[in-house]
């Protein structure tokens, strides 16, 4: 266990001769584990300290008590510097509105940054083998790109100014088990994990065990895949900062003819490094990447609002980026980029049986699921919209606006569940006839809507 986990910290150029890492201990299996190797491995690796840092949550009352007082007794035993830091994670919870795990992962994180800065050290965290499989799991479930397929990284730069490393992403949970209780220091276990109150729990206790039933090695192959998965993705991000590079003009621009001519995988990349660099990718979703493509493609003097109050117009010859409102005048038209609206929003699929009942509450619909034709996506409305009305003809989403009567502030704010530009369900109002269901429908894709109920108001019952 300690040769590999030097080398996979050789391998990965997770720390070097010199440097200082603090570790993230919360006193159970995973994190005493891996304490123990660093401070095991510190001569070996020429580390200039090793260091560790607790944080006391204040929400699970004599437990988290009891595993502080072990992650002192412990530190104190192998002679390494330990941070406390109490937390009233509850009560920030309900300041900013986050859930308990939310809320709880943020400032953890921003503890971090204030203990490696600090220190002038790196941050180690035990996540191993099958938190990645776990990563993978929930990620595919939940839809996601390549990207969030690739899981943890073993080294991650951290926007809030510090690195973070996982020197025990290729050890088994077995494995970890095995050596932390050779080593006779003993851990403690954390009932919430085995409580099935969150998803990741529910998943590590009912889902992964039947699928190593299954297929033995199922959780060494997930995390083998996202290994394989995010060294391919480096690869890509790599074709398309040299692609951008190209494309950079003197002006600020990038060069729109180019850019069209780029394979459309790489052209997202290039749009999302673009972005990244230029004010960040926060709130950017699949909806503004595909209003990117719709502007590439349609004709000069448009131009798009994306999240952070940033604009990016479509010049001659030239994609330019504008930080701020894009002024208006004669020779323009603007175009709200939609907002990717994915978490105001719960599916769930199912077989369709004999008389197949129809949903009629409001914000709850039952769709045909075989009838979409692409990928499901909840978001606002965008040019080219269009839902199906009996007999199979067309009318677009402007139309049906302007003859509900809805006004026009509030039209850039319904919630809509569209396949392309075929709307599927404008919350609110009605369903495409296309998707309803018939008895041929052999399975049902129920939606629901969770958001802000104000902005789909009709006035009237909701049509089917």
């Amino acid at each position: 266990m300690e040769r590999r986990t030097a080398e996979y910290i050789r391998d990965n150029a997770l720390l070097a001769p010199g440097e200082r890492v603090v570790c993230a201990l919360s006193g159970g299996c995973d994190s005493v584990c891996l304490l123990l190797l660093l401070t095991k491995l510190a001569g070996e690796l020429g580390l200039a300290g090793v260091s560790a840092l607790h944080v006391n949550h204040g929400i699970r009352g004599e437990e988290a008590e009891r595993d502080e007082a072990f992650c002192r007794e412990l530190c104190e035993r192998l002679g390494v510097p330990l941070t406390v830091r109490h937390e009233d994670i509850p009560k920030i919870a309900a300041a900013s509105g986050e859930s308990l795990e939310e809320a709880g992962r943020r400032r953890r994180l921003e503890i971090f940054a204030e203990e490696a800065k600090a220190r002038g050290a790196k941050v180690a965290a035990a996540h191993h083998l099958n938190d990645q499989a776990e990563t993978l799991l929930m990620s595919l479930a939940r839809g996601t790109g390549p990207a969030g397929l690739a899981g943890m990284r073993p080294l991650r730069e951290d926007a809030r100014g510090f690195t973070l490393i996982r020197p025990l992403l290729r050890a088994s949970r077995e494995e970890i088990e095995a050596y932390a209780a050779a080593q006779g220091t003993g851990w403690c276990e954390d009932s919430t994990n085995a409580s099935g109150e969150n998803s990741r729990s529910r998943l590590r206790a009912e889902v992964l065990p039947v699928l190593e039933d299954l297929w033995p090695g199922a959780a060494r192959h997930a995390a083998a895949l996202a290994a394989k998965l995010a060294a391919q993705e480096d690869f890509l991000d790599r074709l398309a900062w040299k692609a951008l590079e190209k494309l950079r003009r003197p002006d600020g621009s990038i060069d729109a003819d180019a850019l069209r001519r780029e394979d459309p995988v790489l052209r997202q990349r290039i749009f999302a490094l673009w972005l990244e660099e230029n004010g960040g990718l926060k709130d950017v979703g699949e909806v503004h990447y595909a209003a990117l493509e719709d502007l590439l493609s349609g004709q000069s003097g448009r131009k798009i609002r994306l999240p952070g109050g940033r604009t990016v117009l479509l010049e001659q010859t030239g994609l330019r980026l504008i930080s701020g409102p894009a002024r208006r005048d004669g020779t323009e038209t603007e175009e709200n980029a939609p907002a990717d609206l994915s978490d105001r929003f719960e599916t769930r699929v199912f077989p369709a049986g004999k008389n197949p009942e129809i949903q009629k509450k409001q914000y709850t619909k039952r769709l045909d699921y075989d009838t979409i034709n692409g990928t499901l996506c909840f978001r606002t409305r965008r040019k080219g919209d269009y839902l199906t009305l009996p007999g199979g003809g067309r009318q677009s989403l402007q139309d049906f606006f302007v003859n509900e009567k809805i006004p026009s502030g509030r039209r850039d704010r319904v919630p809509l569940a569209a396949d392309g530009s075929h709307i599927l369900w404008i919350v609110g109002y009605r369903i495409s006839e296309a998707a309803k269901i018939t008895d041929n429908t052999k399975t049902i894709i129920e939606i629901r809507y969770g958001g802000d109920h104000e902005e789909t108001s009709s006035g009237r019952s909701d049509q089917q």
